[in-house]
């Protein structure tokens, strides 16, 4: 069973409500701004990395920049030893596609991790575990899900445009 089945049983089987939206596969960000018509600012990216034994999914807004200091500082882990994780070997042994990943863990191998920004949100758009999928659910229900923290993690936007001038 791939990733989006188990995730759609999860979403059920918990009682959350959702809704599925069906596109042209989009695996990146730029291409998601040109081809979805939800709001961008309303779209959560999800990375993967690889930690030890552990996998982590650090979903945050579509267009902000993970800033890796505050992430390793929350967790107390060194940046040298957070590696991404092989595409291949993600949708192999857990069934997400590369440039789909859902902030929805399932595997006990896996934990979410949610940038503070989604606390913002009453309703949030994120991948589903394929390309040509997004699920729009609200972000309360998505952070109450298992193995689902949320902690400050994004470089601000506005940190990022001052620096290019």
């Amino acid at each position: 069973m791939d990733a989006y089945q188990k995730i759609i049983e999860q979403l059920n089987a918990t009682n959350i409500e959702y809704k599925i939206h069906s596109h042209a596969e989009i695996p990146t960000v730029a291409e998601a701004k040109e081809k979805v018509d939800f709001n961008i600012e309303q779209c959560f990216k999800t990375l993967a990395f690889k930690y030890e034994d552990k996998i982590l999914f650090i979903s945050l807004l579509a267009e902000d920049k993970l800033k890796y200091s505050k992430l390793c500082t929350s967790l107390n882990i060194k940046r040298k030893n957070l590696k991404r994780i092989d595409s291949k070997e993600l949708e192999d042994k857990y069934g997400y596609e590369s440039g789909g990943i859902a902030p929805i863990s399932v595997s006990k191998d896996i934990a979410v991790i949610f940038d503070r920004k989604i606390n913002d949100r009453d309703i949030i758009f994120c991948g589903s575990g394929r390309r040509d999928k997004t699920i729009e659910l609200k972000s309360e229900d998505i952070i109450s899900l298992d193995r689902t923290v949320v902690i400050d993690i994004a470089e601000e936007i506005e940190q990022n445009l001052e620096q290019e001038r």
